[in-house]
Parts: C-alpha cells; sequence; structure tokens
C-alpha cells in the first residue's frame, strides 16, 4: 500500500483538484446516506459479486437515484455492492453527484479482463483513471477488488465540466477460509488521499487494507482525517480490522473520524454451484468513530438517534464516542459536523457529530426505497419478553427513554456516583464499551451478542429486586410507601432514583447486592451511595438490599461521628443490619 495524493492522479489527467462539501472545514454541516444491505454473495474463482442480480442492480441504481433527488453530499456502500451495470445505467441516464458531491462506491469484482475496456466502456459519460495493474501478479489472479469516486471536476486546460471517476484497488488481500482473496484477486497499490490545503483529509479503505494500514501511514496522515472504512466482513471485530482505531486515537488530537460499513448483519455466502449458501451469525459493525471532545451527548441528540438505530457508546481509554448502527438492512441518512473546523469563531465552532434524519428501507417487490416509520428495532422488548414478568415491566420506561433503562439499572446494581453528572450518556457505565473489543454493553440496546453476559447480569439483578413482595420489603419507615407499589422510573428531577412509589408518587432508590455479599462490600456499596445522595433532595430515600439465605434484609448501619467534629464517615459502624 502506498498513501498517494489524488491531485498527482487528477493534474496527470488535466484534471482540476474537486471542492467537495464534505472537505470544507466550515461550520456547515454535510449531509451522508451510508447504505447497509442484505448481503447474499455469490462467490467464485472468477468473481465475487451479488448473488441476486436484478435486485442488486435496482437496489443500487435506486438509492444512488435517492442520493441524488436529496442533494447528499457523501454516498457510501459497502465493498463488492455497486453493480458496474448500475453505475452505467446512472451515467447514461444522467444521475450523477452534482458539483461539490462525492460517491463512495464499493463495487463487485472486476475481471482483469475487462479492465483494459473500462475507460471506453464510459468514456461518453465520465472520464475513467485509476492506477496501472502490472500483470502477471500470479498464474491464478482473475479479478480486482475495486471502489470508485464519483464526483465533479474540470479540464485543467479548458474549464470543461467533467464527471469523473477515480477507481481504487484493494491492497491486501482477506483471509477467508477458501484462500480466495489471496489466491484469485490481483492487487493495487494506491491508497488516494483527498487533501488540500485546510481542508479535511480523506482516505478509503477497503476492508482487509486495513492490515496494510501502517503505523507509518496513521501517523503521517491521522489529523484532520475522515477515514472510511467499507467492509464484506463477517468478522469484524477480529483484532487485525480493529488495530489501526485504537493506534489512531492513541495520538493526540480530536479531529480524527471513522466510518465503518459492513453489510447488514448475517451475511449468506453462495461459494458453490449446487450447494446450498451458507448464512454466517455475524454483527455488521458498521459505525461512526469520533473523538471530537464536543460531540453531543445529551439526551435528546442520543435518544433521537437512538429511535433510528443509531445507538451511542464511549470509550474511556481512548478517550472517543463510537455509535453503532443498527445491524439490519437499511439505509442511514444522516447530518454530521465536519472533522475540522478552520478560521471558525471558536463559540461557533461545535463538531457535534452525526445525526440520522432519516432511514430508508428496501422494498424489493416495488422496487423502492421507503422511509421507515417506526423506530428500528434495538432488541429492548425481544429481551424482556425472554425474562417475563416482572422484567417486561420495563418496556413502558423503555418506551419514554432508552437512557432511562440504563441509569435505573445501574442504580439497581449500585454502579452510580460518586461524581453527580454520572448519569450522563457519555459517563454512564453501561454505556462504555468493554476494553479493547468495542463490545455494546448497553442494556436497552440487547443486539450484541458478545455483550449479553453483562446485560443479563444487569436484568438478573432488576428481575431479583422486582421478585421480592412489595410488602416484604424491609424498608425504614421513611419509605414505606414502597410497600404498596413500586414502578420503574428514572428523571432529571431525581436522578439517584430509579423506582416511584404508586401511591405517593414518590421517588426513591432500591440497590440489590445479590446473595450472600461480604460485610466489606456492602459498606464499600453503603459509603460510595451515602456520598452520591448525600446532597441531594432525596439523601435519605434510599435502602440498601441483599438477601442472606431465605431472608431479604437491608444494610444501614448508623453513621459513625467523631467526638470533635461534624465529618460524616459513612459505613464504619459495621453493627447489625436492621430486618
Amino acid at each position: 500500500m502506498k498513501i498517494e495524493p489524488i491531485s498527482n492522479l487528477l493534474v496527470a489527467n488535466n484534471l482540476k483538484y474537486p471542492t467537495l462539501a464534505i472537505l470544507q472545514p466550515t461550520m456547515t454541516p454535510y449531509t451522508a446516506l451510508l447504505v447497509q444491505p442484505e448481503a447474499t454473495i455469490q462467490v467464485r474463482d472468477d468473481f465475487i459479486r451479488n448473488a441476486d442480480r436484478m435486485n442488486a442492480q435496482n437496489l443500487f441504481t435506486a438509492i444512488a437515484q435517492e442520493a441524488s433527488a436529496r442533494s447528499v453530499e457523501l454516498l457510501v456502500t459497502p465493498e463488492y455492492s455497486f453493480p458496474w451495470i448500475a453505475i452505467e445505467e446512472l451515467l447514461s441516464n444522467g444521475t450523477t453527484p452534482r458539483t461539490g458531491q462525492l460517491w463512495v462506491l464499493g463495487c463487485e469484482s472486476l475481471p482483469i479482463a475487462e479492465l483494459g475496456g473500462l475507460q471506453a466502456r464510459f468514456s461518453e459519460w465520465a472520464t475513467v483513471i485509476h492506477e496501472p495493474i502490472i500483470r502477471p501478479q500470479g498464474a491464478t489472479t482473475r479479478y480486482l477488488n475495486p471502489m470508485v469516486y464519483i464526483f465533479r471536476t474540470e479540464k485543467i486546460d479548458t474549464n470543461e465540466p467533467k464527471v469523473v471517476m477515480v477507481v481504487q484497488f484493494k491492497t491486501a488481500p482477506s483471509g477467508d477460509p477458501q484462500n480466495i482473496e489471496a489466491t484469485r484477486m490481483a492487487l493495487g497499490n494506491a491508497v488516494y488521499l483527498f487533501e488540500h490545503g485546510n481542508e479535511v483529509r480523506l482516505i478509503t479503505l477497503i476492508c482487509s487494507d486495513a492490515l496494510a494500514f501502517s503505523k507509518k501511514d496513521i501517523d503521517e496522515n491521522y489529523e484532520h482525517l475522515l477515514l472510511l472504512h467499507i467492509q464484506l466482513n463477517d468478522k469484524p471485530r477480529h483484532e487485525t480490522y480493529m488495530r489501526y482505531r485504537r493506534q489512531l486515537y492513541e495520538l493526540e488530537g480530536d479531529r480524527t473520524e471513522v466510518i465503518c460499513l459492513n453489510w447488514a448483519e448475517n451475511i449468506t455466502f453462495d461459494l458453490h454451484d449446487g450447494s446450498a449458501p451458507v448464512k454466517k451469525a455475524n454483527i455488521s459493525a458498521s459505525a461512526w468513530h469520533s473523538k471530537s471532545a464536543k460531540l453531543a451527548t445529551d439526551d435528546v441528540r442520543v435518544e433521537k438517534n437512538h429511535l433510528s438505530g443509531l445507538y451511542y457508546t464511549h470509550d474511556d481509554e481512548q478517550h472517543s464516542h463510537m455509535l453503532h448502527f443498527s445491524y439490519k438492512p437499511a439505509a442511514f441518512l444522516l447530518q454530521a459536523s465536519k472533522v475540522r473546523h478552520h478560521a471558525v469563531p471558536a463559540a461557533l465552532s461545535r463538531r457535534l457529530g452525526p445525526e440520522v434524519t432519516k432511514v430508508l428501507e428496501w422494498e424489493a417487490k416495488t422496487v423502492t426505497w421507503t422511509e421507515a416509520m417506526q423506530p428500528l428495532d434495538d432488541g429492548f422488548n425481544e429481551m424482556t419478553k425472554a425474562y417475563g414478568a416482572p422484567v417486561t415491566d420495563l418496556n413502558s420506561c423503555h418506551l419514554v427513554s432508552p437512557l432511562a433503562i440504563e441509569r435505573v439499572s445501574c442504580i439497581a446494581s449500585g454502579d452510580f456516583g460518586p461524581r453527580q453528572d454520572w448519569f450522563k450518556a457519555s459517563n454512564l457505565s453501561t454505556t462504555r464499551l468493554e476494553p479493547r473489543t468495542e463490545v455494546v454493553r448497553r442494556v436497552s440496546v440487547a443486539l450484541d451478542p458478545d455483550g449479553k453476559t453483562f446485560r443479563d447480569e444487569r436484568v438478573r439483578t432488576i428481575r431479583a429486586l422486582a421478585s421480592i413482595p412489595y410488602a416484604s420489603l424491609p424498608l425504614p419507615a421513611r419509605m414505606l410507601d414502597l410497600q404498596s407499589g413500586y414502578r420503574f422510573n428514572w428523571s432529571a428531577t431525581s436522578p439517584n432514583c430509579n423506582v416511584r412509589s404508586i401511591d405517593a408518587d414518590k421517588p426513591a432508590t432500591l440497590v440489590y447486592v445479590g446473595e450472600g455479599p461480604l460485610r466489606e462490600d456492602l459498606s464499600k456499596f453503603l459509603a460510595k451511595i451515602r456520598a452520591t445522595t448525600s446532597h441531594t433532595l432525596f439523601a435519605d430515600r434510599f435502602c440498601l438490599l441483599y438477601r442472606d439465605g431465605q431472608d431479604v434484609k437491608r444494610f444501614d448501619p448508623p453513621l459513625d461521628r467523631s467526638i470533635t467534629s461534624t465529618d460524616v464517615h459513612p459505613g464504619k459502624n459495621f453493627m447489625e443490619p436492621e430486618k
């Protein structure tokens, strides 16, 4: 792999460097359309492409038409997705990006024998340019794995407007079990870099290009970088595909963003004529990564995105944010702030990150993309259904606010405080990624199979708490209203409370720490709860519960006060807890 300025390639072909909206370092946001289609991929010695040829042509032609009609400034499709015949159909009908817009199309494989005729094939509508491919690379190589940049610019000498197709080829084979790419795919060398003055940089990696994206490449290009990583990958969280992101975010600065775009979950591979297709059980792992220090993590933005299938998490180790797309087939229309602002007043420079504005779903029968009318399924109701009552009582709370579920679960497990803003989305323990794995552990997003153990632990804690009969709760006198019944609830006016009494309609905090905890651990929980709630309106309405054999008890030793000081030292007197 060699990072090559695309400007050199353009100038060599008498073409000006384009002015692209997404790369201008202004406060004006840009629009993007990211396509995550359902995958049934036909893999043979001579090609890798969509199995349903007609549906693929219709689907991708239609999404490009949507991008054109909606004036989208960045259209991206995953690896091996876009049929060449669909590009031909679009260009012949006059459907192209407008000036300032960019299409980044992961294309079906290109037979090496057709490379020489590619320029002539599209010459009526566009100028096609690419690096020379040296043959032979190997006796068994049959095809190339291309992606295409399509944009508008002008000829240098005449200012004549031109539609340009810059073709970039994959530079490193993936390690598929059949070793197909390693033996059948010819390799490119150039990875093109959009870079001009103070503009944002742009690089696109094709799946296992990530393996060849060296530390030197990262060090030289990470600043002000928008990196697109398009994939056809049934193991997108393999260490070799994540390593470059960690290296990117280990470096100083917050002006780096990565968009990973894969096909939808459960990729199906048609590997042999006459054999049944193989359906993988994989997540998509399509995600938007950002280091912006000003990324919007307020409840309004986080929950609006949530309903549209974009789920917030954060990585404390690398001081970065990661927003995960729904694993289901869809196309996501977004508005996003620029990766970099230049000459923008500090008061106006708010790099808030992406916001989903529409979700489009493919209707094969009507051959149209339609706007989704219902929130995308985050898997929560299906998870609670498996647990049954009383866990299903959480559904009404989740309907009002998915983040409330995260907060309720944190409080119920005693995993909150002592910082007073522990409940912000960017501080919650359940929105924190599992270290170095990118595994999603959110309770309200029950999609990631690798996060199931963590989710189950939190949900079982809530189930154990909710299964205690109201009248049997060993509550202090100030909380006896809960014995007539309560519901799980979270409110910003009582952020350390996770329940509300039904009759008195008063908030309270119930923490359940399980079976037979050590006295030392109980004291630590109590000290943390008291430190978090001591100066709040409902400081006297909390109860720390645990089970001792068949008995449910509360841990509530008296405070130990110094004779010479009024300082409170919570949890230092380990008297027998009140039953």
